[in-house]
């Protein structure tokens, strides 16, 4: 038996015609659509481009209050450049808010406070001397965010006589850092400034450097946080209007809702949310040793020469400009130094002096655990308000004893 076939009939051999038509329609119609899409966002793009400069915007302003938004805010505001300009990560910020706190016996605020009260006293008490000083200390610095603020911030007619730079192993090694150009100091101030001489180079990964190459050739997109800082000033104004608050810039959100959206833009700080009170002998110690066995958790070579070519940069900017660089190793417990891969502290010691000395810079080591006891610090690396008040001291005698600042 063999099986008998028929062939379709007339209506299904133009039924499936129509759906083939039907469906090269419809791909005509979508590529339309995309094509008229790409036109009017180039057509968009370029309109921008052209209109940009007539926008009623400042450059400087930002979606998003982050701690060098806040400092270079502050910085501008200043009626006078100062003559010590206080650099480092969270060591040197920690240092600088307890150790005032404590000092003063008053909470300071983090975001707003950028002098150190009690550094100038003890220099004027030292060396028979005022110096005015701001503290460009920002959380998380790297010694690329580092170069970063002197290159574009700490210039002509703002260039301070000298730069106190805290420093430590983690600024040039950090596990956890993406590049150089993710953290949020260098993302704002590339806005701000010019950073191409170095965009390249801080950003390694082919899809970073191709995002650099998108933002170059669109308009829109290089600006995509202007166009946001737009929607959030309008949006402010419109909400000023109707009375829904009188100061937007103040944190009033519950905490709980307050942790959410840290989480999803940690680097946006109210003006009325972040404080470090004075010292108390009740504060207990903070185990932080999973965070930095994550940040040290194997040597990478590639990152600590990264780093170490910003350190160089930024001592030729500070020859250049005839500014005095002092740099300061910063003080962490011997827990924290055993975390550290074999033979890496040795290496980050030997290559900071090495330069420091090739450059005629001051280098003072308060890295010293016979002064800064394990009481001096609420984790394994930063000091609390009694060893802020330590560190400050320490450093002042340090800078008469060694004539640093003295041209």
């Amino acid at each position: 038996m063999h099986e008998m076939t028929t062939a379709p009939t007339v209506s299904k051999v133009e039924a499936l015609d129509d759906r083939v038509v039907d469906s090269r329609r419809s791909k005509a119609t979508i590529g339309s659509f995309i094509l008229v899409a790409v036109i009017f966002f180039i057509a968009l793009d370029v309109t921008a481009r052209l209109t940009f400069k007539y926008w009623s915007i400042d450059h400087f302003n930002s979606p998003n209050r982050s701690w060098i938004w806040w400092a270079v805010r502050d910085f501008q505001a200043q009626k006078e450049k100062p003559q010590i300009v206080l650099m480092g990560s969270s060591l040197m910020v920690m240092a600088l808010h307890g150790g005032d706190a404590t000092y003063l016996q008053f909470p300071q605020n983090n975001v707003l406070h950028h002098r150190g009260l009690l550094f100038e006293k003890m220099l004027e008490s030292m060396l028979h001397k005022r110096y005015s000083t701001f503290a460009f200390a920002i959380a998380g610095q790297m010694v690329s965010d580092a170069y970063s603020i002197c290159s574009c911030c700490l210039d002509y007619p703002r260039k301070p006589d000298y730069i106190i730079y805290g420093i430590a192993p983690r600024d040039f090694m950090d596990n956890t850092l993406p590049n150089p150009a993710s953290t949020e100091t260098f993302k704002y101030l590339s806005r701000v400034s010019d950073l191409s001489q170095i965009a390249m180079r801080a950003r390694p990964s082919i899809w970073d450097r191709f995002d650099y190459f998108v933002g170059n050739v669109s308009f829109l997109y290089a600006h995509r946080a202007d166009l946001l800082y737009l929607q959030h000033h309008y949006a402010r104004v419109l909400f000023a209007r109707l009375n829904f608050m009188d100061d937007l810039d103040l944190a009033k959100t519950p905490i709980e809702l307050r942790k959410i959206a840290m989480m999803e833009l940690p680097e946006d700080d109210a003006s009325n949310e972040v404080f470090t009170g004075p010292y108390k002998p009740s504060e207990k110690y903070l185990d932080n040793s999973n965070e930095y066995r994550s940040r040290y958790r194997q040597f990478n070579r590639k990152l600590f020469d990264e780093q170490r070519s910003y350190l160089s940069d930024m001592m030729n900017i500070c020859d250049k400009r005839k500014i005095k660089l002092i740099i300061v190793n910063m003080p962490v417990t011997a827990g924290n130094l055993q975390l550290m891969p074999p033979g890496f502290y040795d290496q980050y010691m030997q290559t900071v002096q090495s330069m420091s000395a090739a450059h005629s810079d001051h280098f003072i080591d308060l890295n010293n655990p016979k002064v800064f006891k394990d009481d001096c610090f609420m984790d394994s690396v930063h000091l609390n308000g009694k060893g802020g008040v330590k560190f400050f001291e320490k450093l002042a005698v340090e800078l008469a004893k060694t004539q640093a600042l003295t041209k």
